[in-house]
């Protein structure tokens, strides 16, 4: 169309038609302008649809991550409950929360030993994560409530539960190097209920224990976080398609 609008002018041109010659210089130019804003739209389309499909694909590595994170920190929940419910069947007076559900148990088959070791901590999968926000990327989710939700997740609950674990480890040390005898040699029974230091014993196993459930508690906030996350990404999921 351009070549025939040339053309076209190059003939009037030729016999001195100058007031067509311009109008088909304009319109050649109209056609020009209409080319490059029908390239830019195609353009844009092009990257909203790239943008949208690396959304798509880091919510899926996010959601991905979080599943396999799940019964992992479910098996930590459940190992501090049992460690919660023993010592509250041995002192009735530890209360840990209406919010921490203790559990019956028999303490002839918990090993002393156990009970004073914290457990491994909890690292979440963060690949999607940090790839998500290693570079320009972050802004693409456009779920603003879900995406703060994320940023919850690895940038303030994760942290603060690094912070509660780091605590237990020293409080650990401390009771672990003070006890260390009776850690090796003592059952529940003799550690706890025939102790002539019972009081001191129980005082310090009890602050230990607080920590304990502060660790789970964070655990359970992280859980019920994570599960709500999953959920609204399989939300946000169900729209796109």
């Amino acid at each position: 169309m351009i070549k025939f609008f040339r053309n076209k002018r190059r003939n009037l041109m030729e016999i001195g038609k100058t007031g067509k010659y311009f109008k088909y210089a304009i319109g050649e130019i109209f056609l020009v302008m209409i080319g490059i804003l029908l390239a830019l739209q195609v353009n844009n389309w092009n990257e909203k649809r790239q943008e949208r499909t690396s959304e798509i694909n880091y919510l899926i590595g996010i959601k991905t991550d979080l599943e396999s994170d799940i019964p992992t920190i479910e098996l930590r929940i459940n190992r501090i409950l049992q460690k919660i419910s023993a010592l509250h069947k041995i002192d009735s007076t530890f209360i840990p929360g209406r919010d921490i559900e203790t559990h019956d148990i028999s303490i002839d088959t918990i090993n002393i030993e156990w009970m004073f070791n914290r457990g491994p901590s909890l690292r979440l999968i963060e690949g999607s994560y940090k790839a998500l926000t290693s570079n320009t990327a972050a802004g693409l989710i456009k779920n603003t409530q879900l995406h703060q939700s994320i940023q919850d997740l690895y940038e303030v609950k994760q942290p603060s539960t690094n912070s509660v674990y780091s605590d237990l480890k020293r409080r650990e040390e401390h009771v672990g190097w003070k006890y260390a005898n009776e850690l090796k040699n003592s059952n529940l029974q003799s550690f706890f209920i025939d102790n002539s230091n019972k009081k001191e014993v129980l005082a310090d196993f009890e602050f230990y224990y607080r920590q304990q459930v502060l660790l789970c508690r964070q655990f359970m906030n992280k859980h019920d976080l994570m599960l709500k996350i999953i959920d609204n990404i399989n939300t946000e999921l169900k729209q796109r398609n």
